[in-house]
C-alpha cells in the first residue's frame, strides 16, 4: 500500500530533519541515539502496524544510529523497517535504502539487509531506482545482490529493465536465472504487445535442461 503524497511530504521533513541537524552530522553520539531512541520499541510496532510522521521519524533515526553502531541494535528490526519502507513506498527514506545496499558485506548479518534495501529500491519506484539497481546488477559479483537485484528489476515495471534481465537470465547461477525469467515474465504479462515480449526469442533452453542460453 502506498502513501499519501501528503504524507510523503511531511515524513520527508521530519525525515531529513534530523539528519541535517548538528546532532547527526557526521555522526550521532552514542548517548543521543539512546536519548532519541526512548520508547523505540511502542514505535516499531506502530510504525510496522500504521506508519505516521512521527513513528517514521524515529525508524529513521533508529536507521541512522545502526549504521552509526553496527553491533549495538538490532538487525531483525532494521530489516523490518527496510521492508515496510517499500511495501509502504515512503519515498523519503530512499537514501537510507541506498546507504544499507552499500554497507560493507562483511558486516554481520549484512546481507539480508542489503537483499531488502535493494527490494525495497525496486518497490518505491522512485525516478532513482532503475539507476540504482542497474548499477548494482552491472557491476557486482554478489550472487545474493544480482538475484535479489533481478526481483527488484520486475517490480519497477520500468520497460528499460528488460535488457539487464536478458543479460541475468542467462547468468551461470540457477536462482539468478529463475528469478530473472520469472521477472520478465511479469513484463510479458504487462505488455504483451510491448518491446519485451520478442525478446524473449533471444532466450532458449537447453533441450532436457532448464538451464537459458542466448539464441
Amino acid at each position: 500500500m502506498r502513501v499519501p503524497v501528503g504524507f510523503g511530504i511531511l515524513v520527508a521533513l521530519a525525515v531529513t530533519s534530523p539528519l541535517n541537524s548538528d546532532l547527526f552530522s557526521p555522526q550521532p553520539a552514542t548517548e543521543e541515539c539512546e536519548k532519541r531512541l526512548q520508547g523505540f520499541n511502542s514505535s516499531f510496532a506502530e510504525f510496522l502496524a500504521e506508519p505516521d510522521i512521527e513513528h517514521t521519524k524515529i525508524m529513521m533515526i533508529f536507521l541512522e544510529c545502526k549504521l552509526a553502531y553496527w553491533d549495538k541494535y538490532s538487525n531483525d528490526q532494521a530489516g523490518s523497517i527496510i521492508e515496510t519502507i517499500g511495501d509502504r513506498a515512503i519515498e523519503p527514506a530512499f537514501e537510507y535504502l541506498l546507504r544499507f545496499l552499500r554497507i560493507d558485506p562483511e558486516f554481520p548479518g549484512a546481507d539480508p539487509l542489503r537483499v531488502g534495501a535493494i527490494i525495497a529500491v525496486g518497490k518505491i519506484r522512485s525516478p532513482r531506482s532503475f539507476d540504482e539497481i542497474a548499477g548494482i546488477v552491472t557491476s557486482s559479483q554478489d550472487v545474493s545482490l544480482l538475484s535479489s537485484g533481478a526481483v527488484a528489476l520486475g517490480l519497477l515495471r520500468d520497460r528499460r529493465a528488460a535488457d539487464l534481465l536478458l543479460v541475468l537470465a542467462v547468468h551461470e547461477n540457477d536462482d539468478i536465472r529463475q528469478r530473472s525469467m520469472s521477472s520478465l515474465a511479469e513484463y510479458c504479462v504487462a505488455e504483451p504487445k510491448g518491446l519485451v515480449s520478442p525478446r524473449l526469442s533471444e532466450v532458449r533452453l537447453i533441450p532436457g535442461d532448464l538451464t537459458p542460453e542466448r539464441g
